[in-house]
C-alpha cells in the first residue's frame, strides 16, 4: 500500500478537522422596514447659513417612512458581511415661521416640498464562532452615508444640496438558536471620522427573530439607525434617527 494505515488515519482526521473551513456558507436577505424618522438638520450655501429646521414640524418629514435593505453574509467563521439601507422622505409643509433653506428664504405661509434622501452602505470583515446554540464575534468595516435634501416652492424656486462620507465602523453580533429552527440575532455597529469640514457618527442597533425552514429564512424585528452628519463648507448639519420595526426574508446555504 502506498499509504500506511496510520497514515490514511492521520488524513482522515485532517479531512474532518479541514471540513467545516471548506464548506460554503451563504447568507442573502432582503429587509422591509417601517421607520419612524426623526431629528433636525440645516441646509445653507456659502456665506449662507440655514435654519435648524425640524423635520416633523418644519418640513413635514416626520411620519413614517418605508425603507427597502439588502445584506449579504459570505462565510463560515471569517465572513464578508455586506449591508445596504435606503430610505426616501417626501413631505408638503406649510412654512410658520421664516426659514432660510440653501440661499433660498420661505416666508411664513408659503407651501414647500421638502424631500429627505438617506442611503447607507456598509462593506465589513465578520468573524463567527461558537456552537450551533450560540454563536457571536465582531466586525469591522467601512460605511458610505449618502444624505440628499431638497426643498421647493412656486414662489421661491427649488435648492437640493447632498452629502457623501465615508468612516470606519466596527460593531458586534449575537445569536441564540434555542431550536435548530429559530433564532434571536442581535447586532451593534458605529462609527464616527472627523475629516478637514466635517464629522460624520452613526450607530446601527438591530434585534431580529428568525424562522428557519431549510434553506429559506423569515424574521421580523426592530432597527434603530442614527446618522449625525456635518460639513462646514456647504455647511449642512443633520441628525437623523429612524426607528422602527422591520420584516425580513431571505436564503441560507
Amino acid at each position: 500500500a502506498l499509504l500506511s494505515a496510520a497514515m490514511r488515519r492521520r488524513l482522515s482526521l485532517i479531512a474532518v478537522l479541514l471540513a467545516p473551513l471548506a464548506t460554503p456558507a451563504f447568507e442573502a436577505g432582503v429587509e422591509l422596514g417601517q421607520f419612524a424618522l426623526a431629528g433636525d438638520l440645516a441646509v445653507g450655501s456659502g456665506a449662507f447659513r440655514g435654519s435648524t429646521l425640524d423635520l416633523d414640524r418644519d418640513l413635514g418629514l416626520g411620519g413614517e417612512e418605508r425603507a427597502l435593505g439588502f445584506g449579504l453574509v459570505a462565510g463560515l467563521n471569517h465572513q464578508l458581511a455586506l449591508d445596504w439601507i435606503e430610505a426616501d422622505a417626501r413631505g408638503n409643509p406649510t412654512s410658520a415661521r421664516p426659514l432660510r433653506f440653501g440661499r433660498d428664504l420661505y416666508l411664513p405661509g408659503l407651501r414647500m416640498t421638502t424631500g429627505l434622501e438617506t442611503e447607507v452602505l456598509r462593506v465589513a470583515y465578520r468573524y463567527t464562532a461558537g456552537s450551533d446554540r450560540v454563536r457571536g464575534g465582531y466586525l469591522f468595516g467601512l460605511q458610505i452615508v449618502d444624505l440628499g435634501m431638497d426643498a421647493s416652492s412656486p414662489q421661491v424656486g427649488h435648492t437640493r444640496e447632498s452629502l457623501r462620507a465615508e468612516l470606519p465602523v466596527v460593531g458586534g453580533h449575537w445569536e441564540w438558536s434555542p431550536v435548530p429552527y429559530a433564532s434571536l440575532a442581535l447586532s451593534l455597529v458605529g462609527g464616527s471620522w472627523t475629516w478637514a469640514d466635517g464629522e460624520t457618527t452613526t450607530l446601527d442597533v438591530q434585534a431580529i427573530a428568525r424562522l428557519h425552514f431549510e434553506t429559506f429564512y423569515a424574521g421580523f424585528g426592530y432597527r434603530h439607525l442614527a446618522v449625525d452628519a456635518e460639513d462646514d463648507d456647504i455647511p449642512l448639519r443633520a441628525d437623523l434617527e429612524f426607528s422602527g420595526p422591520a420584516l425580513t426574508v431571505g436564503l441560507l446555504f
